[in-house]
């Protein structure tokens, strides 16, 4: 069982890293104004929109923003351009649990 749980680790590691763009050039900030809609629902975060490197056209396309569904207990990373053998691949968007700082009390204040 866990030469087969280390093929599935693998192989989905290579192809992760497959699936990265690298690019020369990171995309300039968009051109135009983006306009965020109201939420629609409760409990929803805006991802902001960004610049994809289409590999078929050889170009950037704009991904619009759009609101997401909050992950309680995590916060939002934004995706963005990293730096790497000169030259730029996107690390995309995705949740972080929260950091626990531990052995870290809020000072209470008491009265007089």
């Amino acid at each position: 069982m866990k030469p087969f749980l280390l093929l599935c680790f693998s192989l989905t590691l290579s192809l992760a890293t497959q699936a990265q763009v690298f690019v020369k050039t990171k995309p300039r900030q968009p051109a135009k104004v983006v306009h965020r809609p109201a939420a629609q629902k409760a409990n929803h975060i805006w991802i902001d929109g960004h610049w994809k490197y289409n590999e078929k056209h050889a170009k950037y396309i704009w991904v619009d923003g759009h609101w997401m569904k909050e992950n309680k207990g995590h916060n939002w990373v934004p995706g963005h351009w990293q730096e790497k053998n000169s030259g730029f691949v996107w690390v995309p968007g995705h949740w972080k649990k929260h950091a626990i700082h531990r052995g870290h009390h809020p000072k209470h204040k008491h009265p007089h």
